[in-house]
């Protein structure tokens, strides 16, 4: 029988770190690699950049004063750029049998915006999330004839903020008038603060031949999100009505799923002295984020009219599908310190009107080369470049009711690369 040496066995740790968030259009991996192997310290950094500037059909919404809008195609702004994504990691042995885990990572990040005044009433301009999470755990290992069982549990602390906005009523006026300075946006901020989570996972380990098979799971994380709404001061000028100040309201979203639950299956084996493959299985219930639900408080206006407009609840669309995601990959040992790797990534179906990216049965493929590199016998450096394949889709956002009917429609044919680095420690 075969034996790999450690590093080989280093590229399953390193080939899928960082992987599910990668392609640059999901945002819901959570590094697990940490949780077993040898003791110690990993960190990385994962930079994202996409080009995406979609164009919006005109008039394929209907405003209750009858104009159609927009008033023209328009190509917009990037909506998405750069989004960098650290991860550092402890993995320390205590004894034979006990290993505590502490890990940071940013999970979510989306930063989508389309310019301003530009397309009309009721058009979602600004998505933007921002989180963090810190998983402390522990690893309880069992070795019967050289093969390792382990128990993996743990909690997570997510926090997190997000901002919202939408076009108001005066954008069409500004537009008209060759101005870009109206206050109109509807702007809703929220903090989601500090909210507890756990996770637990069990790994099947052969070390001689780098098998592994892992299996993690982490259950929903519900919040109470709580910020501001904030509505421009000219957002009423169309109707002539004049307001001296923004009009500002607390927001309150309660049993906000602010991580869905998600479960991540992982095998790899070595193939030869040299060769290493594995694949890996992800299933996330976005579904459990239909809607961000709001409710408005503390109105500060002294007009009742304007008052009486936001009594009612306000709701923005979020997810509408649950995603699964593949990867597969190889690893090839060059030499005593230099390894290569190669990782196929499928994304298949989710519609995200947040990201902006998607429509049902448009998922994205991304390639990844990778290359690890052993410094000496405690010290890994590896480094991976990406590209991501996003079919050409087609992106509809409703318009409600009380702005007027119709749907806003746009292509998009995003260009996109990912850029990953690492470093590793043995303890």
């Amino acid at each position: 029988m075969f034996q790999l040496t450690n590093v080989l066995i280093l590229i399953s740790l390193y080939s899928f770190n960082s992987q599910a968030i990668a392609d640059g259009f999901d945002n819901s991996y959570f590094p697990f690699q940490i949780f077993t192997g040898s003791s110690r310290i990993e960190t990385s950094l994962t930079l994202t950049d996409a080009t995406v500037k979609p164009k919006l059909q005109a008039e394929t919404v209907t405003l209750n004063t009858g104009t159609k809008v927009p008033t023209q195609a328009i190509t917009t702004n990037d909506m998405y750029n750069n989004r960098y994504s650290p991860v550092f990691g402890l993995h320390y042995k205590c004894n034979d049998n006990l290993y505590l885990n502490i890990q940071y990572d940013e999970p979510f990040a989306t930063d989508t915006s389309y310019e301003d005044d530009s397309v009309g009433p009721g058009f979602p301009l600004r998505s933007k999330i921002e989180t963090s999470m810190i998983s402390l755990g522990f690893t309880q290992v069992i070795n019967r004839a050289n093969q390792l069982y382990s128990l993996i549990s743990g909690i997570q602390i997510l926090r997190g903020d997000a901002i919202f906005s939408a076009d108001g009523y005066a954008g069409l006026s500004c537009l008209a008038n060759s101005s870009n300075t109206c206050n109109d946006n509807i702007v809703t901020s929220l903090d989601i603060g500090n909210n507890l989570g756990y996770f637990f996972g069990f790994a099947y380990e052969i070390p001689k031949i780098a098998l592994k098979l892992q299996l993690m799971y982490y259950p929903e994380i519900d919040a109470i999100g709580k910020g501001t709404l904030s509505v421009g001061n000219d957002f009423f000028s169309p109707f002539n009505i004049t307001v001296s100040a923004p009009i500002t309201a607390d927001v309150v979203s309660d049993n906000l799923a602010v991580s869905p639950n998600r479960i991540h299956l992982y095998l790899q084996t070595g193939l030869n002295e040299k060769t290493l493959g594995f694949i890996g299985y992800s299933s996330v219930n976005w579904k459990a984020l239909p809607t961000l639900n709001t409710n408005y408080t503390n109105i500060n206006t002294t007009d009742t009219n304007l008052k009486a407009l936001f009594q009612t609840a306000g709701s923005i669309n979020l997810f509408e599908d649950d995603a699964i995601y593949w990867y597969v990959g190889a690893g090839y040992q060059v030499n005593t310190q230099l390894a290569l790797s190669f990782t196929a990534f499928i994304d298949t179906i989710r519609d995200s009107p947040v990201d902006d990216f998607r429509s049902p049965g448009r998922g994205t493929h991304s390639y990844y080369l990778g290359t690890n590199f052993d410094l000496d016998e405690k010290n890994t450096v590896s480094g991976r470049l990406g590209y991501i394949y996003a079919p050409s889709t087609e992106i509809i956002y409703p318009v409600s009711a009380t702005l007027g009917t119709g749907e806003y429609k746009a292509t998009v044919d995003p260009d996109v690369f990912n850029f990953h680095i690492g470093y590793t420690r043995k303890l």
